[in-house]
């Protein structure tokens, strides 16, 4: 089994400093939607949110990187065949567990409101089935020490390795990816001794999750 934690990751609900901001109540009465529970994002708010959080705009607000990174993991042949466990924990210590049975909208707008939804709930669930559910006060390191397996962190700047030296059999494996397109870790990774770069600059999430997909598949049989 193949787990891939997305730590930090920038998927938050609008900031309650935010709230009462002129593009940010824009946004709400465009969604018809209280501020409270509209999630961030830079591409609409970009300037509110260097008005609240200088310079922070670059990175925060991204639930669009998680729009592309879970419809890739969801719909491979290692999640198809049971293979794959997805959990994004967040920059706010928040964490979604996300069903291998869970199909995504194919619109990012539906996907933001099924985000919405998630957060708002606790949980999206079809036919008697949880399908995401959402927990708040849930730390990484909380996270990791579900698993008794080796543990590896991605960073663009650790030792660099060919993904099949990294994925060398099936056994179980956790490994460790930044949520975020920009900056390093808010969490504590430093007990995470084991970690890797797969190329000599920083790759899109998607990028190096689906990489690291491709070899277990491989390593599985089922390419």
């Amino acid at each position: 089994m193949l787990h891939l934690i997305f730590a930090d990751s920038e998927i938050e609900r609008i900031p309650a400093v935010m709230w009462k901001d002129r593009d940010v109540l824009i946004q709400a009465r465009k969604r018809r939607k209280p501020a409270s529970g509209i999630i961030l994002d830079s591409s609409l708010l970009h300037s509110a949110i260097d008005r609240f959080f200088p310079g922070e705009s670059i990175r925060r607000g991204r639930p669009s990187i998680f729009y592309i990174t879970l419809n890739v993991l969801q719909s491979s042949l290692l999640n198809l065949a049971g293979g794959l466990n997805v959990l994004v924990h967040t920059r706010n210590d928040e964490l979604i567990t996300i069903s291998p049975e869970t199909r995504l909208p194919k619109s990012y707008n539906r996907f933001l409101g099924l985000i919405e939804d998630l957060f708002e709930k606790g949980s999206i669930e079809y036919d008697g089935k949880v399908l995401m559910s959402f927990k708040t006060g849930i730390s990484l390191k909380s996270v990791l020490d579900r698993f008794a397996c080796r543990k590896i962190l991605m960073h663009p700047k650790a030792e660099k390795k060919r993904v099949s030296e990294i994925i060398k059999n099936t056994e179980d494996l956790a490994v460790i990816i930044g949520g975020f397109s920009n900056g390093d870790f808010i969490s504590d990774v430093s007990y995470i001794d084991e970690r890797y770069s797969i190329y000599g600059d920083e790759l899109t999430i998607w990028t190096v999750a689906g990489m690291l997909v491709h070899a277990f598949e491989s390593q599985s049989g089922l390419l």
